[in-house]
């Protein structure tokens, strides 16, 4: 059986060529080039929290993904505190 033919190490098609890239401007190709740099949850809780502002001023009628990003920021706060519990004294 032959293997298939795949793209050669340290290929970047995907990340620049790929979905994304088409709905993505230069800013947000900046941003998540920064954001893979990130180790952590609190830098994404706050990326999080900072973007539920921008979509309430923004785009206040749009609920659902008001929703849909205050349930990724609850998520995200649980999975913190699992990691990182708080003492009880």
């Amino acid at each position: 059986m032959k293997n298939k033919p795949s793209a050669p190490i340290g290929n970047q098609n995907a990340r620049i060529h790929g979905y994304y890239s088409k709905i993505l401007d230069k800013n947000d190709k900046r941003n998540v080039k920064e954001a893979m740099t990130v180790n952590g949850l609190d830098d994404e809780i706050n990326l999080s929290r900072a973007k539920i502002k921008t979509l309430v001023e923004t785009d206040p009628a749009n609920f659902r993904l008001f929703f849909q990003a205050s349930a990724a920021l609850a998520r995200l706060l649980r999975t913190r505190r699992f990691l990182a519990p708080v003492p009880l004294f």
